[in-house]
């Protein structure tokens, strides 16, 4: 998505106008090992379909043992306060949702000053991890609680475009790598897609496969789940004088009340000393992800992408406000093309 704007931000440098004196300036500067190990021993008559979302990322990891100390009793909840996961440790999406506005209220002797209501997208530290957990874990965790608040948050959204299978809002919340955190552009992209939402899924985690059906890509890199996680390398073309990006996240895949949702973050990939590939800028993904649900007609994905994500290098914040959605409106597109090429 980020290479994908860089032919709307040249365009808009070349008409930009200088703001004091209104004149035209002179210049400016393959599919998942765990998917694999399933269909190779699934069942005769069984298929994709049927792979439960248990075994995909996070569910196919082998649990460590467990050597961390008891933890200390939690304090009662109150305002400002998250609510203890229900059994299973998972809450539903309206019981995540009623905890994260019920945080914004005020406490006794606090005022406006005070108030620290719950970031949907907290991702500024790196993860506090406990002995025999991983620093991917306590990502993938994160993941789930974030993407569904993010998703479920209506407050702060303008709407960018409006038409009839596409719609495109805009909200500012902080993110950014460690060291550059700021409020960023985040962006939500609403579509429908001609596919099932299990057919979209399958294309997405196929991620060693992006290369094929997404033009900006051009490489990915599965690197295993030996962090707790599924951690991928992705690399993006550089265009227009622009580097070559390259990102480093962990992926989580969960089910929740019949959608299907993918979520990334770089968050705790900071940890890991990785350095970029010569000559590409390391852009960081502070929380992005999808949520797939059944469609209104037969066969069709009511598709929603969440974004939020730093560059990296130099381009300016105020002109990835203006053009970074259409980075989110390729993808779409360029989704919705190989599946219909997976049909033919």
């Amino acid at each position: 998505w980020v290479v994908s704007v860089m032919g709307p931000m040249k365009r808009l440098l070349q008409r930009c106008c200088c703001c004091c004196c209104r004149r035209r300036p002179t210049s400016h500067p393959v599919t998942d090992t765990p998917i694999a190990a399933l269909l190779a021993n699934q069942a005769p008559g069984q298929g994709p379909e049927s792979i439960s979302l248990e075994h995909i990322d996070s569910g196919a990891r082998t649990p460590a043992a467990d050597t961390r100390a008891t933890p200390a009793p939690a304090p009662a909840p109150g305002p400002g306060r998250r609510q203890p996961p229900g059994p299973g440790g998972q809450r539903s999406v309206s019981a995540i949702s009623a905890a994260y506005h019920s945080a914004t209220s005020l406490s006794d002797g606090e005022d406006d000053g005070m108030r620290s209501p719950i970031s949907p997208t907290d991702f500024q530290t790196a993860p506090s991890v406990g002995a025999g957990e991983k620093v991917g874990e306590r990502a993938a965790a994160g993941i789930r609680e974030r993407l569904l608040l993010a998703l479920e948050d209506q407050e702060g959204w303008v709407n960018m475009q409006n038409k009839p299978n596409l719609k495109v809002s805009r909200k500012m919340a902080p993110g950014g790598a460690p060291g550059r955190e700021r409020d960023l552009a985040m962006w939500k992209v609403c579509t429908t897609l001609e596919a099932s939402p299990r057919a979209v899924l399958n294309k997405l985690l196929d991620a060693t496969a992006q290369p094929k059906w997404n033009p900006v890509v051009s490489s990915v890199e599965d690197m295993g789940n030996d962090h707790g996680a599924t951690m991928l390398r992705t690399c993006f073309k550089g265009m227009f004088g622009v580097a070559p990006r390259e990102g480093v996240e962990f992926r989580e895949t969960f089910e929740e009340e019949g959608a299907l949702f993918v979520g990334y973050t770089s968050h705790g990939t900071e940890t890991l000393d990785m350095e970029p590939r010569a000559g590409a800028q390391r852009c960081y993904c502070t929380l992005s992800g999808y949520r797939l649900a059944p469609g209104e007609g037969e066969g069709t994905c009511e598709f929603t992408f969440l974004s939020l994500a730093d560059p990296g290098g130099q381009i300016p914040d105020w002109l990835m406000n203006k053009v970074g959605s259409k980075g989110a409106i390729d993808f779409c597109a360029a989704l919705q093309s190989g599946l219909k090429r997976d049909v033919v």
